[in-house]
């Protein structure tokens, strides 16, 4: 990994350098995700970015990692996903933001980025990208909640929300709750289906 010092309190480059490297199994014996099909070994610059930071907004520009619902680094194996992306956030009170585009995605077993359409599914020559913005607020804290879209051109948009609170209790205990809602749809020329198609899952944590 390499992080460059701040120039002018303003500019930094990050990058990072990911391996997997197969020590021992057979080459009919994939599926742990490890390493490449056939048992190859895995080496990618995963993340390769540009930062600007000013107050309390930052930019971000090139092969970068999130963590965010639905689209994360997904690290429980040797190397997570990073994807290829444009991404602003910022924080003011008890708010924060973020918004962006996301070109690419380098799943965690790959060693190369391909669209976000074709990582959802799309055959063909489609290589539609996907834009994302979302709030958190920091309403207390024993509260916060947000709200999450990812539009994906042409393929599948998808609405999250949740919130979590927190009940102090005795001893430094606590309860805790927590409720997620999501609605998933395909739009525009439905790539991903021959019909359209809309789907609703709720979840709810105690």
């Amino acid at each position: 990994m390499f992080r460059s010092g701040k120039w002018k309190d303003f500019f930094t480059v990050h990058t990072e350098v990911f391996t997997s490297q197969k020590l021992y199994g057979d080459i009919d014996r994939d599926g742990a995700q490890l390493l490449r099909d056939k048992q190859k070994e895995l080496t990618v610059l995963g993340t390769a970015y540009a930062q600007f930071d000013y107050k309390q907004v930052r930019l971000r520009l090139g092969r970068q990692d999130f963590s965010l619902p639905y689209v994360n680094r997904n690290y429980s194996r040797m190397i997570p996903n990073t994807f290829e992306a444009y991404a602003l956030t910022a924080k003011r009170g008890k708010f924060e933001g973020i918004g962006g585009y996301i070109d690419k995605i380098k799943k965690r077993n790959s060693g190369s980025f391909v669209s976000m359409s074709k990582a959802a599914g799309v055959t063909g020559d489609s290589d539609e990208g996907m834009a994302m913005a979302g709030v958190l607020v920091n309403a207390s804290d024993n509260l916060d909640f947000g709200i999450l879209n990812f539009y994906t051109f042409n393929v599948v948009n998808i609405f999250y929300s949740e919130i979590n609170y927190t009940k102090p209790l005795k001893d430094k205990n606590a309860l805790k709750f927590s409720a997620q809602f999501t609605d998933q749809r395909s739009v525009g020329d439905e790539l991903l289906s021959t019909s359209p198609f809309q789907t609703q899952v709720v979840s709810v944590e105690g």
